[in-house]
């Protein structure tokens, strides 16, 4: 009760300190987007009953304050490149990116699942064998799983409203898999890698622009208009800690390699400290990138070198003792 407590009084915080502004926000294209006050996100915050976690972690010896690969051989492979890594609630099944062929730009979502007798062999899921698929995240009820594609979009879609190459799609439980993906709405289908899905249904993800975190609040059955997040977050990925106090994200800025991972504490007075860089324990002359945090708040995963690495959350806060 008193973590749960804590956690509602924490995401007020966040969502108050979260929106730039309660007045009417422009999209990328200079448009007026929807206007949303402090009171009506935090009206929207129901809390939920958390799933049990189940996971023995594929059998892993857990890290310490030294990060580790994440199942060498199986999951973290040396001939492939393996990145956003996302568990469902429960921790019984894994997914993740796995890129393949010439250059690692065959993209596919593969996954791994917890049964009677052991984790299963990892595959491509069955939406995705010939496009691109990548940067998977699944809901906290484990019902969906959305993720950015070069799939083509529909017949009936208005192509002027969609991104780049990549769109959002989403895709729906059917008995033990999944159904067919379906692009997002074309409100919110301006920008890449959804990183983050919190407990009302509403996606965090970067703009089509690279510059800020955006949030789009599902209602009505279909997402809203993204608004940007007063974050310190300047890149494409990013993850909220359990207890939304604190955002990690990767960036190249004053880092050691091409792109390294930070680390930003949300203040008692609504404001975000400046980002601290998670140190050379985690960070290299490569790049680090795709943060998660699993399910029960234990561990760090992450991206580096084209593998997945985890390392006990212990190292971010020894960060925030030293603020």
């Amino acid at each position: 009760m008193i973590m749960k407590t804590r956690q509602y009084f924490l995401y007020m915080i966040l969502m108050s300190c979260l929106f730039t502004s309660c007045n009417a926000q422009n999209d990328d294209n200079g448009k007026p987007g929807v206007k949303q006050n402090t009171e009506s996100i935090i009206q929207e915050i129901v809390q939920k009953d958390t799933i049990a976690f189940e996971s023995n972690y594929m059998g892993e010896e857990p890290p310490g304050l030294i990060p580790k690969l994440f199942a060498p051989g199986i999951i973290s492979s040396p001939n492939n490149y393996e990145f956003k890594i996302t568990f469902t609630p429960d921790g019984k099944e894994i997914y993740f990116t796995r890129g393949t062929g010439s250059g690692k730009t065959e993209r596919l979502i593969m996954f791994t699942k917890l049964t009677g007798s052991g984790w299963t062999k990892p595959a491509a899921v069955s939406f995705s064998k010939i496009y691109m698929d990548e940067y998977p995240s699944i809901s906290p009820d484990a019902k969906k799983m959305f993720f950015q594609s070069n799939r083509p979009l529909p017949d009936s879609w208005n192509r002027k409203t969609a991104s780049h190459i990549f769109n959002l799609w989403c895709v729906e439980r059917n008995g033990d898999g999944w159904g067919e993906p379906y692009p997002i709405n074309a409100e919110a289908n301006k920008g890449y890698c959804i990183n983050y899905i919190d407990n009302n249904g509403s996606i965090y993800y970067n703009n089509s622009s690279f510059s800020k975190i955006v949030r789009a609040s599902f209602t009505n059955g279909k997402f809203s208009e993204p608004l940007e997040l007063n974050t310190p977050v300047k890149s494409t990925e990013c993850y909220f800690a359990l207890d939304y106090s604190y955002v990690i994200f990767s960036s190249g800025s004053s880092s050691y390699g091409k792109l390294d991972l930070y680390v930003s504490f949300l203040e008692n007075d609504c404001s975000w400290n400046t980002p601290i860089n998670l140190g050379k324990n985690i960070n290299t002359s490569e790049s680090e990138s795709a943060p998660v945090i699993s399910p029960d708040g234990k561990y760090l995963f992450y991206n580096s070198h084209g593998e997945i690495y985890w390392v006990s959350v212990n190292i971010i806060e020894e960060l925030r003792s030293k603020e």
